[in-house]
This record gives structure tokens, C-alpha cells and sequence, in this order.
């Protein structure tokens, strides 16, 4: 796993895929409330994370700070792996998750 001290995005959206980051996804500055995050891999974050929208695509994820997106927090269908949230989720808009159950 990739260990990540300090998170510093130019871009739009934070790709994350087999990383430990060690502090909090916060936005710096008001063009950094527009990011997204997407976890493309095993990650564990540390710290608290805000995004415009948090997608879960696969692999196993651990936050251990507070979560807020102002748009969505979304898992895939076919996401495979354990998603855990030590501390509060909350969405401004919506929280979707979309369960296949195998019989």
C-alpha cells in the first residue's frame, strides 16, 4: 500500500487505488469544493474526507474520520470488498447504494 502524508490535487477528482492516506481530504481553497473522490482499490484514509462526490468503485475501503459529500456518496453495483466508516457519512443530496443478493 502506497502511504500518503499530505494530499495535494491539481485536478478535479482524487483517484485513489491501493493507498494509506495519512491525513484528512479537505478542500484548501473554494475551487477545491468541486472535487470528487473515487476509490479504485484497497484504501484507508485517516482522516476526514469532503467531496462534491464519492464514488466506490471496488476493493476494500476504511475511513476513519467524519465523511461529507455535498452531491453523493455512491457505491457501485458490482463493487466487491467492505466499505467501513468509523465516524458519521452525511450528503447533502443522497447516500445510494444498490445491493445485488445472492440466494
Amino acid at each position: 500500500m502506497n502511504e500518503l502524508k499530505e494530499i495535494r490535487v491539481n485536478d478535479q477528482r482524487l483517484l485513489l487505488n491501493d493507498n494509506l492516506v495519512k491525513s484528512s481530504i479537505l478542500p484548501r481553497a473554494a475551487s477545491e469544493l468541486e472535487r470528487d473522490v473515487v476509490i479504485q482499490g484497497d484504501t484507508i484514509i485517516e482522516g476526514a474526507v469532503y467531496a462534491k462526490y464519492f464514488e466506490i468503485q471496488k476493493g476494500k475501503l476504511e475511513v476513519q474520520g467524519a465523511v461529507f459529500t455535498q452531491i453523493e456518496l455512491h457505491v457501485n453495483t458490482d463493487a466487491k470488498g467492505s466499505a467501513t466508516f468509523r465516524k458519521t457519512v452525511g450528503s447533502a443530496d443522497s447516500i445510494v447504494l444498490l445491493l445485488q443478493l445472492i440466494v
